[in-house]
């Protein structure tokens, strides 16, 4: 297999590494590092480039990964080696646990030409990391010719490269993203997630019944994050609902990380988006304004009842 980069002039971004390692010292000082160990997190964002001098650029901690994003020009060879220098020495703060790097550029014309193309460049530091997962092992050579990712091409979405990692005392599968694609979780919502936790885990302590029924709707769930803290809070009914069957099952298998599996069925029975129910997992896969309107009763505009009456 060959490994593929970019086509056009590279840009690297001066002092990647050392933007990184000054932001995550301010987030030692700021206590996130602290709240994020209390809580039972080890994932956040290590550097948001646009407000710390490294636009088109950031850097997320999933578990033992750093998840770095690009939507401007890609990195260079020299920023990707001194930045896994940086994560696999120790001096990003909270994050010594990092064992890979992960480069994955976020512009649609980054994927055009194969490695060989490296061969007659003659400044192998300033020209373009390609994206892959880069490992501890072997990422110090000062011979940059020779610096690529451990893991590239159609290989990147093999689905052993996932792994779990944790947000607020919950576990979450890191899935391999699609070219040029989301991660798996967003961590500047974490704000939300810990609020509808806390919100649904008072409404349970205030209910005068025990068997008080709280029920919560996760539109637009994705991986259906909001819904498990949800759960975890204490709501006896989640239903997330999304366009999307794939990531509802990734939210399923987030809810089975948990303890809180689920069970499918193919389809609803009546024209609509399939559905994933068990006691403690109810999905229905469908858009959110017609799902809306299936779940209170109301016809769909411009779809025809079966039997033709």
């Amino acid at each position: 297999m060959h490994a593929r980069c970019v086509s056009f002039t590279a840009t690297s971004v001066p002092g990647l590494a050392d933007k990184a390692v000054a932001a995550s010292e301010r987030r030692r000082i700021s206590g996130l590092v602290d709240r994020c160990a209390r809580e039972g997190t080890d994932s956040w964002r290590v550097l948001h480039g646009v407000s710390e001098n490294a636009p088109g650029v950031t850097i997320d901690k999933f578990g033992n990964s750093l998840f770095v994003q690009t939507w401007r020009s890609p990195l260079s060879r020299r920023e990707v080696r001194d930045l896994c220098d940086a994560a696999f020495g120790g001096q990003l703060v909270g994050c010594d646990d990092i064992e890979r790097v992960w480069v994955h550029p976020r512009v649609r014309n980054v994927d055009a030409f194969d490695v060989e193309g490296f061969e007659n460049d003659t400044d192998h530091a300033e020209s373009f990391a390609l994206a892959g997962v880069y490992t501890r092992n072997g990422r110090s050579s000062i011979d940059f010719s020779q610096f690529n990712p451990n893991v590239f091409g159609k290989d990147l979405s093999s689905q052993d490269l996932g792994f779990t990692f944790h947000e607020l005392g919950l576990g979450y599968d890191f899935i391999t993203p699609r070219a040029f694609g989301d991660s798996s979780l967003f961590l500047d919502f974490r704000p939300t997630r810990r609020w509808v936790r806390s919100y649904v885990q008072t409404r349970v302590e205030n209910a005068k019944t025990d068997d008080a029924q709280i029920s919560c709707l996760n539109s637009f769930a994705y991986t259906c994050g909001a819904g498990l803290c949800a759960t975890a809070g204490g709501a006896t009914r989640v239903l997330h609902t999304d366009h999307s069957e794939t990531y509802l099952r990734y939210g399923q298998r987030n809810y089975e990380l948990n303890g809180w599996g689920g069970g499918v069925a193919e389809s609803d029975g009546d024209g609509g988006g399939s559905v994933v129910i068990n006691s403690r997992f109810e999905s229905y896969c469908e858009d959110f304004y017609p799902a809306a309107r299936q779940l209170a009763g109301l016809p769909i505009p411009g779809r025809q009842g079966r039997g033709g009456g």
